[in-house]
């Protein structure tokens, strides 16, 4: 990697057409994915064998679990391909894997009608989508941060992460739409198909536009060399980032377990251990995840700005510093658990708007998706999906007190990892 000297890149017509058709895209793909668990409470008991809500509920989630473990095989899957067929070929796979996903969610007979094929057809979907959303993650802030001019890969690549909190939000608006518009009868006879629907047609009209985007000129580069100069290449850049690979997947912990947390688990986290209604705390959740989104591409223009390495401290930082006082503003107020949950994202934010770029810059072209992408998926499937159960357990147990030494405690492992980083915002990566 050589210093660059001055920026250059695509015209900006063309730059946001990258954006566009690549953002859009993986916010679809985690509409997809999110939409599921925003209504599963309502198709569970169509779904799954039970007499018993809450069990029907518990098979429906641990149906999700299984699909959350398919991710780090789509990471290792797809990221391999992405390297040797370039990025956008496995863009418009992984998009067209999560949208079939849902259209055959939507369109699924129920249990009443099919017996233990419903629920069968229903994880075989949903390891589907599992396999699409792990080769989409890397893949799509791979492309992103190829297609940007060297001063605005930062920003670029901060709109994978900003896409994605944007799907999660829209699946939980278009959920507490259905579920609020539609009569119960309604609902549970055909409503909640609408929302896998829509998933599935908006998942096509991300993959039209997908498919109309020309590969970054870096993956075309890499496509061209003969399979064994490819496979030379490989094997020897694996060998040489070890290190690297075991820092992703450290410096990744407090942030997987910061997205599960603040985006997707602080409003039942609220109302179970403070017994403000649950409309209430998903409300200000909403809120805070709107924020989200807006503060994400700002982090990625400060880090084209200051470097990567100084946001990723000042996270690392932060994270170790905020637990204590975010879960002791949490009450029984919209206020206080929106404050609280603000507080988390603004920090998650300075993350989500550097990783993204940083992670791609220190790998070269040849294995840029895979070894970015693979210790991040296997971070994120061991201590993202486990980040909800793990604070719960501790509340149960009486522990509460000790959940915020649990996420300091993963700050701090990211703060050692960050001082230990090169810096990477000036670096070419064409090679």
């Amino acid at each position: 990697m050589t210093e660059t000297s001055a920026p250059a890149g695509p015209a900006a017509r063309t730059q946001r057409k990258v954006i566009v058709a690549v953002a859009l895209g993986n916010g679809i793909e985690y509409f997809d994915w999110a939409i599921y668990t925003a209504l599963t409470t309502v198709f569970a008991r169509q779904l799954f064998p039970s007499s018993d809500p809450t069990v029907a509920v518990l098979l429906s989630m641990a149906t999700f679990a299984l699909g959350f473990l398919a991710r780090p095989v789509g990471a290792i899957l797809f990221g391999n391909i992405a390297d040797r067929r370039g990025r956008k070929f496995v863009l418009t796979v992984a998009i067209t894997l999560t949208s079939l996903g849902s259209l055959v969610i939507a369109v699924v007979p129920t249990y009443e009608a099919i017996g233990v094929a419903a629920p069968a057809i229903v994880l075989l979907a949903r390891l589907t989508q599992g396999l699409g959303a792990g080769g989409e993650a890397s893949s799509a802030a791979t492309f992103l941060v190829e297609s940007a001019p060297s001063h605005r890969r930062g920003f670029f690549g901060s709109f994978q992460q900003m896409s994605t909190g944007a799907g999660l939000l829209a699946a939980s608006l278009v959920a507490a739409l259905i579920t609020s518009l539609l009569p119960e009868e309604a609902l549970n006879a055909y409503g909640w198909r609408l929302g896998f629907l829509l998933a599935a047609v908006f998942g096509f009209i991300a993959l039209y536009l997908r498919r109309h985007v020309a590969d970054a000129r870096m993956a075309e580069e890499v496509v061209r060399l003969d399979a064994a100069e490819r496979k030379r290449i490989r094997r020897e850049a694996f060998r040489t980032h070890r290190v690297r690979l075991l820092q992703i997947f450290l410096l990744t912990i407090p942030g997987t377990i910061g997205n599960y947390m603040f985006l997707n688990y602080m409003a039942a986290f609220a109302h179970t251990t403070t017994g403000i209604p649950i409309s209430t705390a998903l409300l200000a959740n909403s809120c805070a995840v709107a924020v989200y989104c807006a503060l994400i591409p700002v982090a990625g223009l400060l880090t084209d700005r200051v470097g990567r390495k100084p946001c990723l401290i000042a996270f690392s930082v932060l994270y170790v510093l905020i637990p204590y006082p975010l879960f002791s503003l949490i009450g029984t107020t919209f206020t206080s658990v929106l404050l609280a949950n603000l507080l988390g994202v603004a920090v998650l934010s300075i993350f989500s708007g550097t990783f993204t770029t940083m992670y791609n810059e220190l790998f070269p072209t040849s294995i840029r998706v895979a070894a970015s992408g693979i210790p991040f998926a296997l971070a994120v499937s061991i201590f993202g999906g486990t980040a909800p159960y793990v604070t719960t357990q501790l509340f149960a147990l009486g522990m509460a007190d000790l959940i915020w030494v649990y996420l300091s405690v993963a700050g701090a492992i990211a703060l050692v990892v960050a001082l230990t980083l090169p810096e990477t915002y000036r670096k070419e990566i064409t090679s």
